[in-house]
């Protein structure tokens, strides 16, 4: 279980899956992490999610990590807005998940 169809992630992880010789398995995919781990937690199937997202269940034992062969790309995220004076909460939203995930990444560093 991964992002929707239409993702970078998604596409990342069937192409994977793609280059070894091994009978495709079914994928599951959702717009909604909330709804995967959910799916993940209730035995469904594996989710290729990252690992902050899941930190509370890692920690209680709940869900496991796999660990694989080959790392997923990391994931980019973009902001986009019409920057007009009526909307200027728009702009401080984008420039607030600026901030955060500056302090992510500099708190991994």
């Amino acid at each position: 279980m991964t992002y929707s169809r239409v993702t970078r992630p998604y596409r990342d992880v069937t192409e994977l899956f793609a280059r070894v010789e091994i009978p495709r398995p079914r994928f599951f995919a959702n717009s909604s992490l909330a709804s995967i781990v959910r799916m993940t937690l209730d035995g469904i199937g594996i989710s290729a999610i990252p690992p902050a997202v899941i930190a509370d269940e890692l920690a209680a034992g709940r869900l496991r990590r796999l660990d694989c062969a080959t790392d997923l790309p990391p994931l980019v995220f973009t902001a986009s807005y019409l920057d007009q004076p009526d909307n200027a909460l728009a702009a401080i939203v984008a420039l607030l998940a600026q901030t955060v995930a500056a302090e992510e990444t500099d708190q991994k560093s």
